[in-house]
């Protein structure tokens, strides 16, 4: 639970009083590369992020390189999966502008231990945006 937190304190050191309004207001479509898999860092997860409000959203750029920032994995029973800590803090951001649509790509590898085999499920970070997680497994 902590490294859960530690990922969404970094989001919010990252973003200024005045753009902390922004945060989370993306739209994001998940998706998998495969659903069986042999290991989490085989996971290669899609993020379709899409602003759909009428003003200027911005979004730290590590979260948009890193799965620790960018998506949550839960079990089966819906645990969140805690990650490696996230990376130092960079003061860089995205601007999405208004309908602008953007796709990144990650790979998982981010869990200490790796996944044991069992049912999964991705989604955004609540601090990137909002979206249904789709599920995967590990063998």
């Amino acid at each position: 639970m902590k490294r859960h937190l530690s990922a969404m304190a970094l989001v919010a050191m990252l973003v200024s009083p005045a753009e902390a309004q922004t945060a989370g207001a993306l739209t994001a479509t998940v998706s998998v590369g495969q659903l069986d898999n042999a290991k989490d860092a085989d996971v290669e997860v899609t993020v379709t992020l899409v602003n759909g409000t009428s003003h200027v959203v911005d979004v730290p750029a590590q979260a948009l390189e890193t799965a620790v920032l960018l998506v949550d994995v839960r079990d089966a029973v819906g645990r969140h999966m805690a990650t490696v800590p996230p990376p130092v803090p960079r003061a860089d951001v995205v601007h999405f502008a208004p309908n602008e649509r953007r796709v990144v790509k990650v790979k998982l590898g981010v869990f200490s231990p790796p996944l044991r085999a069992g049912a999964y499920q991705v989604g955004p970070a609540a601090s990137i945006g909002s979206g249904s997680p789709v599920p995967f497994r590990i063998r």
